[in-house]
């Protein structure tokens, strides 16, 4: 008989760890998100196979992305869902609606925060249209985007 089960959980595949955290530059909640698996697991894996980041400086170590990127192995990359929203915020803004009519428009809309579960207030709507005006959505915070 044929099984699609594996035999071993991946996070005791020394090789597939070091494929996902060195050469794809996974994050370890990354990995456990793909595998549907405990961070504290990978990293306690990670740990046991002395797997340690070829280069700190190239992964992302600034936290959680802001409203317009998203992160795909291991690179950030433009949220293009995300850019349309910031675009309607702008052009908002540009048309003279305050920060508090941008947010109940957001909400009203069902428009997702960064983080799913929080409603959006006004100081983050502040903050995202304070980081984007007057710069090309394509050049914000010094990343290289393209369209693809």
């Amino acid at each position: 008989m044929i099984s699609n089960v594996q035999d071993e959980p991946l996070f005791k595949s020394k090789s597939f760890l070091q494929q996902k955290y060195l050469s794809e530059s996974l994050s370890a909640s990354q990995i456990a998100r793909e595998i549907s698996s405990a961070r504290s697991t990978v990293s306690a894996h990670l740990n046991d196979f002395e797997i340690e980041p070829k280069d700190s400086v190239n992964r992302n170590s600034k936290g959680q992305l802001g409203f317009g990127e998203r992160l795909v192995k291991g690179q950030v990359v433009p949220h293009k869902g995300e850019l349309a929203v910031i675009e309607e915020m702008l052009s908002m803004r540009s048309d003279g609606a305050s920060f508090g009519k941008i947010v109940d428009w957001l909400n009203q809309n069902n428009v997702r925060t960064k983080n799913r579960v929080r409603k959006w207030d006004r100081p983050t709507v502040y903050k995202i249209i304070n980081r984007f005006s007057g710069r090309s959505l394509d050049s914000a915070k010094g990343v290289n985007w393209t369209a693809s």
